[in-house]
């Protein structure tokens, strides 16, 4: 399986059936044969002008099943919350 094919498949939790994401880039051993883990990207904000979400990164061991078009892993994980965003109208309240 090469490297494109794994980032078109989404990345499932099997406790909970939570879609992650995709796999954005691996991490490679020292000597570059052997995948350590899996990254997926945060979500950016406003565009990417404001940064990403921290990243998620899924070891190896946590991958249980490459199906046909998920990646299925046993993790505790989850995607990082936005930080809740501030009503207009409460802020001249503060």
């Amino acid at each position: 399986m090469t490297f494109r094919e794994v980032c078109k498949k989404q990345v499932v939790q099997t406790m909970d059936g939570t879609i992650l994401g995709r796999v954005d880039d691996l991490v490679l051993d020292d000597t570059g044969r052997q995948i350590r883990a899996f990254i997926l990207y945060g979500a950016p904000r406003l565009f990417g002008i404001l940064g990403r979400e921290p990243d998620l990164s899924i070891p190896v061991e946590k991958v249980k099943m490459f199906g046909v078009d998920v990646l299925l892993v046993e993790t505790e994980e989850t995607i990082p919350q936005p930080t809740p965003k501030k009503s207009w109208k409460n802020w001249f309240a503060e």
